[in-house]
């Protein structure tokens, strides 16, 4: 049973989805936590310390190439500080909380039961609904639900509440990973349901890369449990199934949508690839990607690449430190996981390095960014337990 906290962060992060702007509202809700804590603990960890001080290094880079680059704009800046404040002020009230192991089993089941809530909702639509230009609408009485649409009948791709499939897609891929490791120790069917409405939610937003991390990782999971030899060939045998229907039912898409897509994608890559390596030295500033492809470039397309965004804007030694240092991270975790006890997080690591090969929703105000640095910050805490 969730607890009202648990209620409460689901229906926050539901906000998030589908309120235009809420997510701002954490520019409150974060400095008012953060000041309570300090008004109730007057000793400061020392990780937190640490953090602290790498955060204000940071944040003096961040405004000296914001500052250097001639086009920038204080739009930029006020979003630069943004991400920045709201991504320390989360980070820190992490790193202080108590029973780390606790507050990651409350992570898991509250982005389980968010991805069951954005499925359910979704799969019911889609299902249920009627079809009306780019949207899909179930009407009964006073109750009117609907949601976006992409592709073309019969091949319709789901949003939910997130108004993009590929969203959709990046969310489930963490809550279907946290349903998998609950059904560990609590096997209920209630559980078990909804992790098949949320495999069905994903594979009917036809994200390629969102099903690809999906089955890995359910491979990944069912090879090192400790299930009968039978019944893992039948979980592979329904796993493949479901990668051949996929394979299939995408394939059958509207390829010329798809291939302008990718195109205007490997278009901006291009761009910011040839001037990362001419001018490795000299970033344009963060957050500035989306700037400088649209105003300079004349490219109608976001950047839909973690790596290459931010070699573009914060140079690309500073790139290779910070995913160095995070991978560093993972191997770190997989090397003193007692237990498997960190296997959890190291596969969440994974989702969220894969993700950004095709999506730039880290280092963004986005959902998914809180989420991705939530997984990190839990990572060093579970390096960190003796300190507790």
């Amino acid at each position: 049973m969730l607890s009202f906290s648990q209620l409460l962060l689901i229906t926050y992060m539901v906000l998030m989805l589908i309120v235009p702007n809420f997510i701002l509202s954490l520019i409150i809700i974060l400095p008012v936590i953060f000041i309570k804590h300090l008004g109730v603990k007057k000793k400061i960890k020392k990780r937190t310390l640490i953090f602290t001080g790498l955060s204000l290094i940071l944040l003096a880079y961040l405004l000296l190439i914001n500052f250097s680059y001639p086009q920038i704009m204080l739009e930029s800046n006020l979003t630069m500080l943004l991400i920045f404040t709201t991504s320390y002020l989360l980070v820190f009230i992490l790193l202080e909380k108590e029973d780390s192991e606790k507050k990651i089993q409350m992570f898991k089941e509250v982005l389980f039961y968010l991805g069951s809530l954005l499925a359910v909702y979704g799969v019911f639509i889609y299902f249920f609904g009627t079809t009306s230009g780019t949207y899909q609408v179930f009407k009964l009485g006073p109750i009117n639900l609907k949601q976006s649409i992409m592709g073309q009948e019969p091949l319709l791709r789901i949003t939910s509440l997130t108004k993009n499939p590929n969203s959709l897609a990046m969310i489930l891929n963490f809550s279907i990973l946290s349903g998998l490791s609950l059904i560990k120790t609590n096997k209920s069917l209630k559980l078990k349901v909804l992790l098949i409405i949320q495999v069905i939610a994903l594979i009917l937003t036809y994200s390629k890369t969102g099903i690809i991390v999906t089955i890995i990782l359910m491979l990944l999971v069912v090879y090192s449990s400790n299930l009968r030899r039978l019944t893992k060939i039948i979980i592979y045998l329904v796993l493949l199934t479901i990668v051949i229907i996929s394979s299939n039912k995408i394939d059958q898409l509207d390829t010329n949508r798809f291939d302008v897509d990718l195109n205007n994608r490997e278009v901006a890559w291009k761009i910011a690839e040839e001037k990362v390596i001419n001018n490795p030295f000299q970033p344009i500033g963060f957050p500035n990607s989306g700037y400088y492809l649209e105003e300079l470039n004349d490219i109608d397309n976001k950047m839909h690449n973690s790596y290459i965004m931010l070699a573009l804007e914060i140079g690309l030694i500073p790139t290779l430190i910070l995913y160095s240092t995070w991978i560093i991270l993972i191997i770190n975790l997989l090397i003193n996981q007692k237990n498997k006890k960190n296997t959890y997080l190291i596969l969440m690591n994974v989702i969220l390095l894969i993700q950004q090969l095709t999506e730039a929703k880290m280092f963004r105000y986005d959902l998914v960014h809180f989420i991705g640095i939530s997984i990190i910050t839990f990572s060093v805490l579970m390096l960190y337990r003796k300190e507790e």
